[in-house]
């Protein structure tokens, strides 16, 4: 619930998990806030989406799913996606189903009954432990591991975890394991984007490089797209086709930390900025590698598309920068009180701490200056009458490179 929501009515569901077994009877409790309020669409607030993602468990997490109408293969590969990060992973399943649901009012209703189908009293049967011995001495075959994982609702990655713990895989083991993945995640449709993710997730620094120089030249490549090596000292990270600068001081880093930077443009970027009625873009959407808050704040610089009478007063110009999971900061920027803030004819120079994603808007959207686009075809029958076409543009909607 949000500060300005303290005298709100809510209800609270108790979710009890207990285990027993050779220690005693083991139990833990999470409480969960539902807020019946009347939602606009086919949408549950994200603020009870974000704080149910939070809360939950693994073994929640394919409960949950399975009775939202998910497949264990489904769930896992949302779980992939994130790379095992399981509040993000829960995250994408909660709002993947709620772009289903046609009425607002029936999602919330279906959603309440779940939970509460889950705090639902339930037999509690006491197994001994002879009962699994005598279970897990007939499992045999790799076949047999595969066919009981789903019935005891683990997924792929919690079949491995568990390996882990259990065996020592060598080296020659593992590879042609990895190699094999690779090629049926590239068969499957993998890209050299998707992949320069996943190698910096593990700092695999070398690869990350090697990955960006090939995308720099790839043509199907059409986003913009730039790349740095920084470590504690800072550094600069810039695009220079659209005057972008991202400049990190030394100290912003944790010390020992070394890793491969980019920053793009993404296509569909004005589409996860949240703007506000009356609001319009008037920066391009970046989007950063680095994830985290900067112990110091980076200057960036970006170009706008705002007319001299809003670059002269400075007045109406807003923040987006992303924060966290589904959340943003947004910060208005003013000339005389907002440090480190200017505006030139055709830039616009701040500081931030945030670098995941970012972009700049404007409520004076008469001070946008838009781009006029002329298009007429090379050939033409003779019965049709020559015309010219002239089509306005906003110069940041999507930005691809020519």
């Amino acid at each position: 619930m949000t500060p300005s929501e303290d005298d709100a009515e809510f209800s609270v569901i108790y979710l009890t998990i207990s285990q027993a077994g050779r220690l005693g009877r083991r139990s833990q409790s999470l409480a969960f806030v539902i807020r019946y309020t009347e939602l606009s669409g086919s949408d549950l607030p994200d603020i009870d989406v974000i704080t149910i993602a939070q809360m939950m468990t693994v073994n929640q997490y394919y409960d949950l799913g399975v009775a939202l109408g998910f497949t264990i293969q489904q769930l896992d590969v949302i779980e992939y996606r994130r790379f095992c990060n399981r509040e993000q992973a829960i995250y994408d399943m909660l709002v993947t189903w709620r772009k289903r649901q046609i009425s607002g009012q029936e999602a919330k209703e279906t959603f309440l009954s779940l939970m509460k189908s889950l705090v639902s009293p339930a037999e509690q049967t006491e197994i001994s432990d002879d009962s699994l011995e005598e279970l897990y001495k007939t499992m045999c075959s790799v076949s047999d591991l595969l066919q009981l994982a789903p019935r005891l609702h683990f997924g792929a990655s919690d079949i491995m975890r568990a390996m882990c713990k259990t065996v020592t895989l060598p080296p020659y083991v593992v590879h042609p394991v990895v190699l094999h993945m690779l090629r049926e995640w590239l068969r499957r449709g993998g890209t050299r984007g998707r992949l320069l993710e996943i190698v910096q997730a593990f700092r695999f620094n070398d690869a990350a490089e090697s990955i960006a120089a090939t995308i720099k030249v790839d043509p199907g490549f059409v986003e913009f797209f730039s790349n740095s090596v920084l470590d504690h000292r800072g550094g600069v990270v810039e695009l220079r086709e659209l005057d972008i600068r991202v400049a990190i001081p030394s100290g912003a880093l944790n010390r020992g930390m070394r890793s491969v930077v980019t920053i793009r443009v993404p296509r569909e970027g004005a589409a996860r900025i949240p703007l506000r009625d009356g609001e319009v873009l008037i920066t391009p959407v970046v989007d950063c590698s680095l994830t985290q808050e900067l112990l110091e704040p980076a200057t960036v610089v970006l170009p706008h598309c705002v007319g001299p009478k809003q670059c002269r007063d400075g007045s109406g110009m807003i923040l987006y920068t992303k924060t966290g999971l589904g959340t943003f900061s947004r910060r208005r920027l003013l000339p005389n009180s907002s440090e480190g803030f200017h505006v030139s004819k055709d830039t616009v120079v701040f500081p931030t701490n945030h670098l995941q994603l970012f972009a700049l808007s404007s409520t004076n959207v008469q001070g946008v200056q838009f781009r006029c686009v002329t298009f007429q075809p090379l050939f033409m029958p003779c019965s049709r009458k020559v015309t010219l076409r002239v089509y306005v543009t906003h110069p940041y909607r999507r930005p691809i490179k020519a």
